[in-house]
């Protein structure tokens, strides 16, 4: 008995001094380039695979920091039929991390199925940050009753970390469609209680930006108070629930705040919020933003008018934009102006004038686009989209003419041409958009193809076959050339009648391990742009794959002299497009990494076209951007030179960008 128990204090030692060993490599390892070590890029790249049964075979290893990567790949590999397997180890796992990795991937998921799973674990876990993750999981794919769960236990949770989660969860909802008026009684009361303190209460205010079918008039009140308050990204949220109120109250509050503040983020978004307000009371405080001191309120405002303009005000449209210099608060207005002209062909002339003395690409592709509500103008529209030598500008040019083909009055004009040029417009156009397709531009080839299959257009009476969408589709250069591959595919499966092909997408581009294990776990990067430097932090860590690709391109100067392609004011600066419309990159794709982070203001994001879709293009966000995450890869964030940021527009251009030793 004694030797017994002797063995088993000498056992207990031995399992006390390797867990205490495990613990302290692992520290080490997370102070570093984690993928130094072997056995991390081997879970890695069953992870890029998408390979579910080894990924599992880690699940109770030793290493909690193997169990963990492993787990939190499922975020990434998004695999239903691993669901009770992660479930089990949400139950079991003595790791807190483990748990916490096992919650975000099952909610990663979205499977309805697995929410009383949920809720049943929340009841017995006693771990705050497991919580909080479980709570944010049921808000990703829980039924009503989940919601209502949520709320019910924000009334008696003193713990912040859990209300947060709670409160991430019930957003979760949100973005998905669910709220009651349980949920927003409960979230105003928050947002008003100052013993909340400020991240709780950002995180209430975030819940009331999504919201779908709530009139919050009765509301005003409490949320003029919680504007109140200090953090900026709480008033931008306060400044969006208001998009769901139209009182003279709200109207005369977001009116205050376009023409008074010094943020131009809250003159954004109260710009934003006043387009479902009645545009008579409204519409001076916008036209007044239009020559506001900073360009993106400008931008936004004439963005206004596009959306909400009248045929009263056209005119007045094509007026202001003679006395603008902005090139795309101009370009914006002439679009309202030609959009809701009584004769919109008498408008041309002027978009012509300027569109053929512009010597900027981007101001050209912004102008033919705007000639879409002037169908007399589709033959000179045609004609750029044939002979046009920048992308940018054909690209513009074909949306232009799917929005003339899908023009309500298109029928009617029709009769009108044929009746003068004895010409039909219906089949023209067909003719338009099978060039199109076959053009092997993959811009040209996605538009064409989807308007083809539009079931208003009846395409499928203009062409005898698919075989020239066959020709296409075997031309398609994969998988670069994906998003036209899909188009095509679904094209064709519309033109036969047949079911669209379940389809697999080419294999990522290989890990370079040898590359990723000399990147600093904290990298600096600095880009060089036409209006300033901006300083980043890559999280090789969380993205080891994006960050690599970044460097890389970066290094081989694959972003030296590009142009902003992509500029949406308090939302995102997008760049790293060759062509520079936003449809090119090099001839390979990566994985998605969906990691357990969040996008906070200077976050750095890979574009996509879809899960495993991302190559070269990222994205730098403005404000928080949480309906992005889990969704679009999150590798960095600016640690300098925000304010830079925030002045780029389209057309400014990234000189260099190079790795800070």
């Amino acid at each position: 008995m004694k030797n017994s128990i002797i063995s088993l204090l000498a056992l207990f030692l031995l399992m006390a001094c390797a867990d205490k060993e495990t613990n302290t490599f692992d520290a080490q390892i997370l102070k570093d380039n984690k993928f130094k070590n072997t056995e991390l890029q081997q879970i890695y790249n069953f992870q890029k695979d998408r390979n579910s049964e080894r990924l599992v075979s880690y699940f109770k290893h030793q290493n909690p920091l193997y169990r963990e990567t492993a787990v939190l790949s499922f975020a990434s590999v998004q695999d239903s039929s691993v669901l009770v397997k992660l479930l089990s180890v949400l139950e079991t796992d003595k790791s807190e991390k483990v748990r916490i990795a096992a919650a975000f991937a099952i909610g990663q998921t979205g499977d309805s199925l697995v929410m009383n799973e949920l809720i049943t674990k929340f009841n017995d876990e006693i771990s705050a940050k497991v919580l909080a993750s479980i709570a944010e999981a049921i808000g990703k794919c829980g039924s009503a009753s989940g919601l209502d769960f949520l709320v019910t236990k924000l009334d008696r949770e003193p713990d912040k970390i859990i209300i947060n989660g709670l409160l991430s969860g019930i957003y979760r909802y949100t973005l998905r469609g669910f709220f009651s008026d349980m949920a927003l009684n409960k979230i105003l009361e928050i947002i008003n209680d100052s013993k909340s303190g400020k991240d709780i209460q950002y995180s209430a205010s975030l819940c009331l930006t999504r919201i779908k079918n709530f009139n919050l008039n009765s509301h005003f009140t409490d949320l003029e108070k919680a504007f109140q308050n200090e953090d900026i990204f709480t008033k931008l949220n306060i400044i969006s629930a208001l998009s769901h109120a139209n009182s003279d109250n709200s109207a005369e509050f977001l009116e205050k705040v376009l023409s008074k503040s010094s943020n131009y983020l809250l003159k954004i978004n109260a710009i934003k919020s006043l387009y479902g307000y009645d545009y008579e009371k409204v519409s001076g405080s916008v036209f007044s933003a239009l020559t506001d001191s900073n360009v993106n309120v400008g931008i936004q405002a004439s963005e206004y008018f596009i959306s909400n303009g009248t045929e009263g005000d056209a005119n007045k449209y094509l007026s202001l934009s003679k006395k603008i210099k902005n090139w795309r608060i101009r370009a914006n207005l002439l679009t309202a102006a030609i959009k809701f002209a009584k004769e919109p062909k008498d408008f041309t002339p002027a978009i012509l004038s300027i569109y053929k003395r512009s010597e900027n690409s981007y101001e050209k592709a912004n102008l033919l686009k705007s000639l879409s509500s002037d169908l007399s103008s589709y033959q000179f529209v045609r004609n750029e989209v044939r002979d046009a030598k920048e992308f940018v500008i054909k690209t513009y040019g074909m949306e232009a003419l799917a929005e003339m083909r899908r023009d309500s009055g298109f029928n009617l004009f029709n009769e009108q041409w044929q009746k003068i040029h004895q010409l039909d417009l219906v089949q023209e156009f067909a003719m338009i958009f099978k060039e199109a397709v076959l053009s092997g531009d993959p811009a040209l080839v996605s538009i064409a193809a989807e308007i083809i299959r539009d079931p208003m257009l009846n395409f499928r009476t203009q062409y005898k076959n698919s075989y020239f969408l066959t020709q296409a589709i075997n031309k398609c250069k994969l998988p670069n050339e994906l998003e036209a591959f899909q188009e095509l595919q679904k094209t064709i499966a519309y033109i036969d009648g047949k079911k669209i092909p379940d389809y697999s997408a080419p294999q990522n581009k290989p890990i370079d391990w040898d590359y990723v294990i000399n990147i600093a776990h904290n990298q600096l990067v600095e880009i060089a742009t036409s209006k300033g430097n901006i300083l980043l932090e890559l999280v090789v860590n969380k993205a080891p794959v994006s960050v690599a690709n970044f460097l890389k391109l970066a290094e081989n100067g694959f972003y030296n002299d590009k142009h902003i392609h992509r500029v949406v004011p308090n939302f995102v600066v997008q760049d790293g497009c060759p062509r520079g419309d936003g449809w090119g990159g090099p001839d390979y794709t990566i994985c998605s990494e969906f990691a357990h982070n969040y996008y906070d203001e200077g976050s750095l994001g890979m574009a996509s076209a879809g899960k495993d879709t991302e190559s070269s293009q990222w994205f730098i966000t403005h404000s928080p951007t949480p309906h992005l995450d889990g969704r679009y890869t999150n590798f960095g964030k600016v640690v300098k030179g925000m304010e830079v940021v925030h002045l780029l527009e389209v057309g400014d251009v990234i000189i260099t960008i190079k790795r800070v030793e």
